[in-house]
């Protein structure tokens, strides 16, 4: 006896085929509740100001998110982590909630979750590859930290830029 039946009697004594159809509602309420949550951050990053009271800003000003604190302390985060890579997160999370509602299955989750996190830090390393405008308005660069380490990784282990040249010479040719 499963244990759901043992705390909930009744759940015993539905059919296999209303249970089935239960199953597939809950599916899809999952899958529309993970978009609506993909929506919310979405919403909060595109309102992101760095004026906005966070974590690192302290200001008793008016809160410009749409999402209010909540929402301008998780944007601000995310920008000073991943920067515009941060977009990243959010897609493959709608993709997720989408494929729920229409009962497509899940396959390899350990794998698309691997890809889900390098995908979002590549794009956070192609973001801080982007020019800086003035208008930025972090001490990062477009891709927040995380880019800006990746960006620096190799000058890291390399040493300067010549001998970095000569390795990565050394290794292409």
């Amino acid at each position: 006896m499963p244990a759901i039946e043992r705390v909930i009697p009744i759940v015993g004594q539905i059919s296999d085929p209303i249970r089935e159809m239960l199953a597939r509602r809950l599916r899809e309420l999952t899958g529309l509740g993970v978009i609506a949550l993909s929506c919310v951050v979405a919403a909060a990053l595109m309102t992101w100001s760095v004026q906005d009271p966070s974590l690192s800003h302290a200001t008793s000003g008016t809160i410009r998110n749409l999402m209010g604190r909540p929402g301008a302390i998780g944007a601000d985060l995310l920008m000073q982590i991943l920067g515009l890579g941060s977009i990243m997160l959010i897609l493959p999370v709608a993709v997720w909630g989408w494929r729920l509602v229409t009962h497509r299955l899940f396959d390899r989750e350990a794998l698309r979750v691997a890809c889900w996190i390098l995908c979002a830090v590549i794009a956070a390393g192609f973001a801080s590859c982007l020019p800086r405008s003035g208008a930025w308005p972090l001490p990062t660069g477009l891709g927040g930290v995380v880019g800006d380490a990746l960006v620096r990784f190799p000058a890291v282990v390399f040493g300067p830029g010549t001998i970095y040249r000569i390795v990565l010479g050394t290794i292409l040719f």
